[in-house]
């Protein structure tokens, strides 16, 4: 049930701080061996709060992603260390990492329409 003061699940607030920690760890602590711009799109907490999935966009001239995605599992009990320290909640979530593949679909919509324009 939504509380009228906060009109967003815990579950959101906390996805919210997740990425926030995440990305200053990727910012300031982490250094990974593959250059590229990593973007931590979204993270959906279970109701739990003993899982959460971490989408991330990766932008590199090289096609390194699944490298890069080994490299972050491979990190991931450096990271809750860090999420644990700064995260508020009785559990830190087990992280998985996903790609977030929103913006190439964003591009093959954009591309079907432009072909129906062109029609």
């Amino acid at each position: 049930m939504i509380n009228k003061n906060r009109p967003y699940k815990r579950t959101d607030r906390v996805g919210d701080s997740i990425k926030s920690i995440l990305g200053q760890i990727f910012l300031n602590k982490l250094f990974l061996n593959h250059n590229g711009l990593i973007t931590i799109t979204n993270v959906k907490v279970s109701r739990d709060l003993r899982y959460a999935k971490v989408f991330i966009s990766y932008y590199s001239s090289d096609d390194v992603f699944f490298d890069t995605l080994k490299e972050l599992d491979k990190n991931k009990k450096y990271l809750r260390l860090h999420l644990g320290h700064q995260l508020p909640t009785k559990y830190v979530p087990e992280l998985t990492f996903h790609l977030d593949d929103t913006l190439d679909h964003a591009f093959k919509i954009n591309n079907l329409i432009q072909q129906t324009k062109k029609k």
